[in-house]
């Protein structure tokens, strides 16, 4: 556990999920840059502490760690107990940005491949969020920003498996958003569209639908100030997709997508 020095919670404040994740470490910055408290929550600790230590030192903010596995729900409930302590209290919001995506052929052959996909990309965040949601009904306050994916539009065969898992999280989202609609509870479904992370490492993309993970840091952050409900981080996705979404089975089952 990070020691944050003197530096007290402010009465803003944020716990981000996956937060070693290239797009989670650049929304951290976001927030800093506003004053927000941090608590970062990843299963990498080592290098958690050193995101915490780098934004203590350069935005003069509160940013501790938790130790997080998105698969160990039995220790869900003790998890959420010491986010609440070391902000004092229920944070205003969640950022989820965690997440896992098989190679789909080896998925095929390998259902511990399936089970790892669906427990951390769906499981792990419904188990995690229903948690903090009751407390933000009754306060009738707060925010969630969570990564989906464009994969979850269409069923497609090159990633079905990481593309159900995300489908899956997308009508979740949407659910919260419909059972938020009259209070002061805000939803954001991030569609990112292809990043340079580590998920997209080695596939030869052309650059213009590569999105940087600071550049997409600044697009949901920005999304998220102006109360939009979906954002894909570079705008063609979304033409991109209605296209796929609405081509004719029959047409559709001819593609190679």
């Amino acid at each position: 556990m990070l020691n944050p020095s003197n530096i007290i919670p402010s009465t803003k404040s944020v716990v981000i999920f996956g937060s070693v994740s290239s797009v989670g470490r650049a929304i951290a910055h976001e927030f800093a840059k506003q004053n927000y408290s941090i608590i970062l929550c990843d299963i990498n600790q080592d290098e958690n502490e050193r995101i915490a230590k780098d934004i203590q030192i350069r935005y003069k903010v509160f940013c501790d760690t938790t130790f997080f596995d998105a698969e160990d729900f039995d220790r869900h409930h003790e998890f959420i107990s010491e986010i609440t302590k070391k902000v004092c209290g229920y944070p205003e919001g969640i950022v989820i940005c965690f997440g896992y995506m098989p190679p789909q052929e080896e998925a095929q052959k390998n259902f511990a491949l399936v089970k790892k996909t669906v427990n951390i990309n769906y499981l792990g965040v419904v188990s995690v969020l229903e948690k903090f949601l009751e407390k933000f009904e009754e306060r009738n306050h707060g925010f969630i920003i969570a990564i989906s994916s464009v994969a979850g539009d269409r069923g497609r065969k090159s990633n079905y498996i990481y593309g159900s898992s995300k489908g899956a999280l997308t009508r979740y989202l949407e659910g919260l958003q419909h059972r938020f609609a009259r209070s002061n509870i805000r939803v954001l479904i991030v569609k990112p569209g292809f990043m340079d992370t580590s998920m997209t490492y080695g596939m030869n993309l052309p650059k213009r639908l590569i999105a940087s993970p600071e550049e997409a840091g600044r697009i949901i952050f920005k999304s998220w100030q102006k109360n939009k409900q979906v954002v894909y981080v570079k705008w063609f996705w979304r033409y991109i997709m209605l296209i796929i979404q609405h081509l004719p089975r029959f047409i559709f089952l001819r593609t190679q997508l």
